[in-house]
Formats: C-alpha cells, sequence, structure tokens
C-alpha cells in the first residue's frame, strides 16, 4: 500500500511556534512531525511513500532524505491541497 504526505504548505497558524519553518518540520518529542509521520508508515508496512512539498522544499527534503519520493508543488501559495495531490497522481500506482 502506498501513501502520500501532503507537506508543500507554509503552516502559517503556527507561525508563532515554528518560527517560520514548515509544519512539517516542527519538532514534536525532538522529531520533526514528518519523520513521525514516515515512521508511522513505515512501522505498519506502508509504501513507497510520496511527499508533496512546497514552502522549503529542500529544507524538507534534507530531513526525508531518500525515505520517500518527492514531488514538488511550485504553485503551494496559490493553491490548495487537492492540487498537490494532483501533482502526486503520476508517482502512485
Amino acid at each position: 500500500m502506498q501513501a502520500v504526505i501532503l507537506a508543500a504548505g507554509v503552516g502559517s497558524r503556527l507561525k508563532t511556534l515554528s518560527g517560520g519553518k514548515p509544519k512539517c518540520l516542527v519538532e514534536i518529542g525532538g522529531k520533526p512531525i514528518i519523520l513521525h509521520q514516515l515512521d508511522a508508515l513505515s512501522d505498519h508496512g506502508v509504501g513507497p511513500v510520496v511527499c508533496v512539498l512546497g514552502y522549503k522544499a529542500d529544507e524538507v527534503r534534507a530531513v526525508i532524505g531518500q525515505r520517500a519520493t518527492i514531488v514538488i508543488n511550485e504553485r503551494y501559495e496559490d493553491t490548495n491541497s487537492l492540487h498537490s495531490l494532483w501533482l502526486a497522481r503520476e508517482s502512485v500506482t
């Protein structure tokens, strides 16, 4: 089973807590949220994983490493989650 993680947005509602980091890089228990997600999926045999990135994509990609296929939403500021999911369509079988 495959999974898609939508992580392109800014996370503006968390800006006061995140210091401008993408929401998926905010740490809980000393670990970024995106790593919690990837670990949970892996622990349950879900994969491969596709992550749609946008805001500060290079920073998020550096944390993810080779754990997921990356798709970039260049228009993350002007689009929504549905557009990000649409961009991932060719990476999901």
